[in-house]
């Protein structure tokens, strides 16, 4: 999938922000700290930021009001993002991350979910590498989620079942990694 494909038309105001600033860096992959998160202030509740402590370790640095629910956002920060990922598709996240990094490249996932009391939810995001301070590897991640459909409420108590889930890898540049 090409970083302008049509697909990823709910993650534009991310994809021209951080295009922009990669082009104006001459950068591949761009740093945290150059984004201007007043350009993407009209995606900020749906928008998340994760860091990289370890090779299977992804912490949680922001997480927007949209992706969460209100009473789990304080909870949430620094927590490992993989630890909340459903055991079936914790390792073709960690794969997938592990390959953002190494390309470098994007990720596209679309996802259904479906839980306790008539809940479902499906959804897509798009899952862009960025660098920490000065460093030229990426090792952190910003991303974007667009929920397509949803229905109930999420019980805490008995978390969801993942579904299906779907991923391609977007090219920004360096190509995409082989399946």
């Amino acid at each position: 999938m090409e970083l302008y494909d049509q697909r990823l038309h709910f993650a534009r105001d991310l994809v021209f922000h951080w295009s922009d600033v990669r082009g104006r860096a001459r950068v591949l992959v761009p740093a945290e700290r150059d984004l201007d998160f007043r350009e993407l202030e009209r995606i900020l509740p749906k928008l998340s930021i994760m860091d990289s402590r370890a090779p299977d370790a992804l912490m949680v640095m922001f997480m927007g009001r949209d992706r969460v629910e209100p009473d789990l956002a304080r909870a949430i920060k620094k927590t490992n993002w993989f630890d909340l990922i459903p055991p079936g598709a914790r390792e073709l996240a960690q794969n997938a991350y592990k390959k953002l990094i190494e390309t470098p490249c994007g990720v596209y996932y679309h996802y259904t979910g479906s839980g306790p009391d008539d809940f479902f939810q499906e959804g897509e995001t798009l899952v862009l590498p960025i660098c920490k301070g000065n460093s030229k590897t990426p090792s952190s991640t910003i991303s974007v989620r667009n929920v397509l459909r949803k229905q109930g409420n999420v019980d805490p108590s008995r978390p969801p079942k993942l579904e299906k889930l779907q991923l391609e890898y977007v090219d920004i540049g360096a190509g995409i990694p082989q399946e």
